[in-house]
């Protein structure tokens, strides 16, 4: 799945079918059976799935705005010099923090994902519901970019 597709699902509006489409990036990648499925345990866990990848999803894509409004508030008690450092501080950190997304995305997400399903795999079946999926690659995406700020 190329990131326009990616990109263009998420803005869809068509629900879950498009989710699972951002699912099957990783599931596919784990070399491991091809007929595992993600799974729903209760049916609200398809609203809230939808809602958890929207709020995140809002938040990253609003993240430059809620920002700006921070440091539009912050700006008027600096001195001088404290604004001139601010600029590059700013920009340097966002683009830290993406890296970190695309990182996580990219390499630690298909890592992990592999390590975990695979882990203990003679043993016993890994049934992952597509909410801790999400949940799991969100957190990830979000502490790895945090991370890389820092």
């Amino acid at each position: 799945m190329k990131k326009k597709d990616l990109l263009r699902s998420l803005n869809n509006h068509k629900g879950l079918a498009d989710l699972t489409k951002i699912t099957t990036v990783h599931v596919n990648s784990l070399n491991v059976n091809s007929r595992r499925k993600m799974s729903f345990y209760s049916s609200i866990l398809k609203l809230k799935s939808v809602f958890q990848v929207s709020g995140y999803s809002g938040l990253l894509l609003g993240s430059p705005v809620i920002l700006y409004e921070i440091i539009a508030f912050v700006v008027p008690g600096l001195t001088r010099s404290e604004r001139r450092f601010l600029g590059p501080i700013v920009f340097g950190s966002s683009i830290l923090f993406y890296t970190g997304l695309v990182f996580s995305y990219g390499v630690l997400a298909p890592a992990a994902l592999n390590f975990f399903v695979t882990y203990a795999e003679g043993a016993v079946e890994s049934l992952w519901s597509i909410d801790q999926y999400f949940e799991f690659i969100l957190v990830l995406m979000f502490s790895t970019g945090l991370s890389f700020q820092v």
